[in-house]
């Protein structure tokens, strides 16, 4: 049963790195960043929807549980999250992509919805997996 959902997450996984590389990449083209204040916020959902089950697969892939409890599912979530989000915040402002005047309001709302992204991955796992 987990090799299968093992699969099934593999495929999600994917679709959604599908689904966010081509909306980051029309996003550039395109100035939808600039032109929409709502992409980017969509784009962050999706990433930490994405970065949620990924992290998840891995630990999965690594250490082949049955059952990792909502607690432990948890913690990797929010860590992987905070990580990833943080670095994606960090290359953002150091490469000149976040916009100086509304810096932090900019980067507070990335990062929530990453973690509303993670947190969405995180019900998505535990009603799939548990």
């Amino acid at each position: 049963m987990l090799n299968l959902h093992k699969n099934h997450l593999s495929l999600v996984i994917i679709l959604l790195s599908f689904i966010v590389t081509v909306a980051h990449v029309v996003a550039l083209n395109f100035y939808l960043y600039w032109t929409f204040w709502w992409f980017d916020l969509s784009v962050h959902f999706l990433g930490g929807l994405w970065v949620a089950l990924t992290s998840l697969w891995i630990y999965l892939f690594i250490h082949s549980e049955k059952e990792l409890g909502r607690r432990k599912t948890f913690f990797i979530v929010f860590t992987a999250i905070i990580v990833v989000g943080g670095l994606w915040e960090a290359f953002e402002y150091f490469a000149g992509i976040s916009p100086g005047d509304n810096f932090i309001i900019d980067t507070a709302t990335d990062v929530l919805m990453d973690l509303l992204g993670a947190s969405a991955g995180l019900l998505y796992f535990n009603r799939t997996h548990n």
